[in-house]
């Protein structure tokens, strides 16, 4: 798929409050969103010392909820965060499961890849894009795209899934960067999209992230947090000259790049509500 400089990339964890969210969108607003979608590993039961749900269990439902809350609209679709060793219990890789369940269902779904994928990952993205012809999305990180081997890089990936760059869109994923200076970055991150391999991409997008891993140091009972990386955004935006690709922004919504992980029996949390406003 192609995604347009005027669309929002946020990243969402396929949980309840994600594809809700997604649900209660209009036509309007749905039309302007490519969600890139993060399946998770089923949740640790500690005191078991096992996980709460088979992987098969886990995934069962996606393709059912992605219909009901997107329907037959493009998204994109990333499992790196599922182990590499999970397998569904026919042995199947779980991206061919999940891309065979929203198939079933209708769904437009284009299968996500980085540079580090396994190859047992990038070879059921090559079936998957054999069946489908959508092509692949590369999520790759700043330094990997200033990296003076990524055209070549990236000419081996493209070589293990047998797609042509033209076919090819690129994230790239700042995650969390030092915002300032931030002339500094819009200069470092312009050189990347200057690359011949960014140039001869399908479409780009830029992501970014800056929500707080952690409340604890939030006043209540409502407080702004600054939103640098959409600030960033709209100043590289504003330099680009005509002659220049402008890309799709994307963020990781109102989440932190990284989530707690432990024993829920011994972390703290309390309820609170997340939102965007103009800058925060």
């Amino acid at each position: 798929m192609t995604i347009t400089p005027k669309q929002y990339v946020p990243v969402l964890r396929w949980r309840a409050g994600e594809y809700r969210a997604l649900s209660k969108l209009g036509s309007a607003g749905k039309s302007l969103v490519v969600p890139l979608i993060e399946v998770l590993e089923p949740d640790f039961d500690f005191e078991k010392s096992r996980p709460v749900k088979t992987i098969d269990k886990q995934l069962s439902d996606f393709g059912a909820q992605l219909q009901k809350s997107w329907g037959q609209l493009p998204a994109l679709l990333d499992g790196r965060q599922l182990l590499p060793a999970t397998r569904m219990a026919d042995g199947s890789h779980p991206m061919t499961f999940l891309f065979t369940a929203a198939r079933a269902q209708g769904a437009v779904l284009t299968p996500v890849v980085a540079l580090d994928s396994d190859v047992d990952y990038l070879l059921a993205v090559h079936d998957i894009d054999a069946h489908d012809m959508n092509g692949a999305v590369l999520r790759c990180t700043l330094d990997e795209a200033l990296d003076p081997d990524f055209a070549v890089n990236v000419a081996t990936l493209l070589g293990r899934i047998a797609i042509d760059l033209s076919q090819l869109d690129i994230v790239l994923d700042l995650r969390s960067p030092a915002y300032e200076p931030q002339s500094a970055l819009i200069a470092i991150i312009r050189s990347a999209l200057a690359s011949p391999t960014f140039l001869g991409a399908r479409s780009t997008a830029v992501l970014g992230a800056s929500f707080p891993e952690t409340l604890t140091a939030l006043s209540l009972p409502i407080q702004t947090v600054d939103r640098p990386e959409w600030r960033l955004y709209k100043a590289l935006v504003a330099v680009l000259t005509a002659e220049e690709r402008r890309p799709a922004f994307g963020d990781y919504a109102v989440a932190a790049i990284a989530f707690p992980k432990g024993d829920m029996r011994f972390m703290r949390g309390s309820p609170n509500v997340r939102y965007a406003v103009q800058d925060g």
